[in-house]
C-alpha cells in the first residue's frame, strides 16, 4: 500500500515538475466535448526577430551557441520549426513583425541576407513591424521582391504610385484540409510617432479594419480568424474585448514574453492570454518575446462551428538543448565572413563591463551605455553644450577590454546622422517628458531620452520632470542650448517635434562615435547615474 501510494506521489511530482519546464501543455476547454472536435489547428509564432541571425546573450551582445547563457539564433529557430513541423506536418509558422534593425547584419548590409535566411522558414505569413520602415519604403519594396512569405497588413495604405499599395495583402488565407484559417495584418497607430518615415503613409483605425477584413473572409467560408498583429499586448487585449469574430491574436511590438514557465525572466502574462470579447467568446493572445530568443507553439481545437473547445501551449526557449541546423549555421557564418574585416576593426579599450541596464534587459534610466555613447557623442560635437540619444536605439552594452567595430554596431545598430538643433530649456524639458510619456517602470520606453551635459529628475506617476540641470546648474528656462541628436529625433521619430532648422553634422552618427572613441585621449567617463527617480 505505501508503496503505491510512492508511485503515485512520484507520477504526480514529474507531471507537475514537467509543466514547470515547459515540457507540456495543459489543455484547458470542455474535454468532454472531444466528440465535437472538427479542426485542430496547430500554431508556431515569432515576433520581433531585429535581425538576430546569431545567438546574443542578457546584454544582447552576441556570443557562442555552445554558451549556457547564449540564447536564440536562426540556426536553432530553424531546428525547433523542422522538429515541430515534422511533428505536425500541418502546422502553421507565422511572425509577428519587426525582422529589420538591431544588429550589425542588418546596420551593415540592411535587408537582403536576413530575408534570405528568413525565407528558408518557410513561413506561412507575416506582417509588417514598424522598423521593417526603418530605411523608408525603397527597403519594403526591395524585401518585397525578395521575401517568399505572403506579406499582410490591413490597416496601412500606401501612396498609389509605390508597388506596396498591389503587392501586401490585408490578410491571407491558409487551406488545412477542409478548413480555411484567416490571417489578417496589422500594424501599430502609432507609427505617426515612432517612425520618421510613416508620413508617406495613411493608417486605418485597428478595429474597423479587422472588422472589415474578417466579415471579407467570413463570406469566403473561413472558419478561423487569426490576427497577426503588430500593435503591442495592452493593445492587442482591447483590439480582443472589442472584437466579435477573432480567435487567436499572434502578437509583437511589445516584446511582451507570455509564458506558463515560473523560471523564465521578464514574463508579463500567461499562455496564452484570454481575453473575452463582445460575445463572451474567449480570444487567445500569444507572444514570445525578442530577438527569437523564444518560440511559441498553441494547439487549439475548434468544433464545427468554429469555436474555440480547448487549447494547450508556451513558449520554448530556444537555448543549448536546441543543436543549431548545420545549414542554416553555415550560411550565417559566410556572411558573418563577409563583414568580418568591418567588425574586427578595434575601436578603443574599455576598462570595464559598459551594462545596458541595471538588470541588462534594457535601456531606460540607469543605463550606462546611454551615459557613455551620449558623452563621447558630445565630446565628438564640442559646438553642442548637450547630447540626446533616445533609448530604444541603444540596443546592447560594451565589454571590459578591447572594444571592436561590430560591438559599437550591436550597441547603436540604427543608421542615424547627428545633427545640432537650437532649443530653448523651456523646450528640452518638453523633450524629456516627451520621453517620459510611456515610462513603465522596469519596461523598454524607447522614447526614453538618455543625456549628457544635463542631468534630470523625474516623477514616474505624473510622468512629470522635477528637477534638470545643466553642468551641475539649474536649466535657463528662456536660454538656447544647441543639442546634438540623433536625426532620427529631429525627423520626428518617437514622437519628438520635427525639427527643420537641424544642422547635419555627421552623415553617420556611428561613424562619429567610433571616431572619437579611437582618438587617443579618449577616457570612458565614471558612470554618474544621471537620470534618477523621484
Amino acid at each position: 500500500m505505501i508503496r503505491s501510494y510512492r508511485k503515485i506521489l512520484l507520477s504526480v511530482f514529474l507531471i507537475v515538475l514537467l509543466c514547470l519546464c515547459g515540457g507540456i501543455g495543459i489543455w484547458h476547454g470542455n474535454q468532454q466535448e472531444k466528440e465535437n472536435v472538427r479542426f485542430t489547428l496547430h500554431l508556431m509564432h515569432t515576433n520581433d526577430l531585429h535581425a538576430h541571425l546569431i545567438p546574443f546573450n542578457s546584454d544582447n551582445r552576441t556570443c557562442d551557441y555552445e554558451q549556457p547563457a547564449c540564447l536564440g539564433g536562426f540556426a536553432r529557430l530553424k531546428t525547433l520549426v523542422n522538429q515541430y513541423r515534422q511533428h505536425y506536418p500541418d502546422m502553421i509558422l507565422l511572425d509577428a513583425g519587426d525582422r529589420f534593425s538591431g544588429t550589425v547584419f542588418y546596420s551593415l548590409q540592411k535587408g537582403e541576407n536576413i530575408i534570405r535566411l528568413f525565407n528558408e522558414m518557410k513561413y506561412d505569413a507575416v506582417t509588417l513591424g514598424n522598423h521593417e520602415f526603418d530605411d523608408g519604403l525603397s527597403e519594403i519594396e526591395k524585401m518585397m521582391t525578395l521575401i517568399k512569405s505572403p506579406v499582410i497588413v490591413s490597416n496601412v495604405i500606401f501612396p498609389q504610385d509605390s508597388p506596396l499599395a498591389q503587392t501586401i495583402m490585408k490578410s491571407v488565407i491558409i487551406r488545412r484540409g477542409e478548413q480555411k484559417i484567416g490571417v489578417i495584418g496589422l500594424l501599430t497607430d502609432e507609427m505617426k510617432t515612432q517612425s520618421a518615415f510613416a508620413k508617406e503613409i495613411r493608417l486605418r483605425p485597428l478595429l474597423s479594419s479587422v472588422q472589415a477584413e474578417t466579415a471579407r473572409l467570413k463570406n469566403k467560408g473561413v472558419s478561423v480568424i487569426i490576427v497577426l498583429s503588430h500593435i503591442g499586448f495592452e493593445a492587442d487585449k482591447s483590439l480582443a474585448n472589442l472584437s466579435q469574430d477573432i480567435d487567436i491574436i499572434v502578437g509583437g511590438h511589445t516584446h511582451t514574453l507570455l509564458s506558463n514557465n515560473p523560471v523564465f525572466p521578464n514574463v508579463q502574462g500567461r499562455y496564452p492570454t484570454v481575453v473575452q470579447n463582445k460575445s463572451g467568446q474567449p480570444v487567445l493572445i500569444v507572444s514570445a518575446g525578442y530577438g527569437g530568443e523564444y518560440a511559441g507553439q498553441l494547439t487549439v481545437e475548434f468544433n464545427q462551428n468554429g469555436e474555440i473547445l480547448s487549447y494547450k501551449g508556451d513558449t520554448q526557449q530556444i537555448n543549448t538543448t536546441v543543436p543549431p541546423d548545420n545549414v542554416m549555421k553555415n550560411e550565417i557564418e559566410a556572411v558573418e565572413q563577409s563583414l568580418q574585416n568591418q567588425l574586427d576593426e578595434v575601436v578603443t579599450v574599455s576598462p570595464r563591463s559598459v551594462l545596458l541596464t541595471k538588470n541588462t534587459a534594457f535601456c531606460s534610466e540607469e543605463c550606462q551605455i546611454g551615459e557613455v555613447l551620449t558623452d563621447t557623442l558630445l565630446q565628438a560635437v564640442p559646438s553642442a553644450k548637450m547630447a540626446f540619444l533616445n533609448a530604444g536605439g541603444i540596443r546592447a552594452g560594451l565589454p571590459k577590454g578591447t572594444i571592436r567595430y561590430g560591438q559599437l554596431v550591436q550597441s547603436y545598430p540604427f543608421d542615424s546622422s547627428a545633427v545640432i538643433v537650437n532649443l530653448t530649456g523651456k523646450e528640452i524639458v518638453s523633450y524629456l517628458e516627451i520621453g517620459l510619456r510611456d515610462y513603465i517602470p522596469d519596461q523598454r520606453t524607447n522614447a526614453f531620452l538618455q543625456t549628457a551635459g544635463l542631468s534630470y529628475t523625474f516623477n514616474p506617476l505624473t510622468k512629470k520632470v522635477t528637477t534638470v540641470l545643466h553642468n551641475g546648474e539649474p536649466l535657463h528656462l528662456n536660454e538656447s542650448y544647441p543639442v546634438v541628436m540623433a536625426s532620427f529625433l529631429a525627423r520626428g521619430g518617437d514622437g519628438y517635434p520635427e525639427q527643420p532648422k537641424a544642422q547635419e553634422i555627421h552623415s553617420s552618427l556611428r561613424q562619429l562615435l567610433k571616431q572619437q572613441m579611437q582618438r587617443a585621449d579618449y577616457k570612458f567617463s565614471p558612470f554618474e547615474n544621471r537620470i534618477t527617480v523621484h
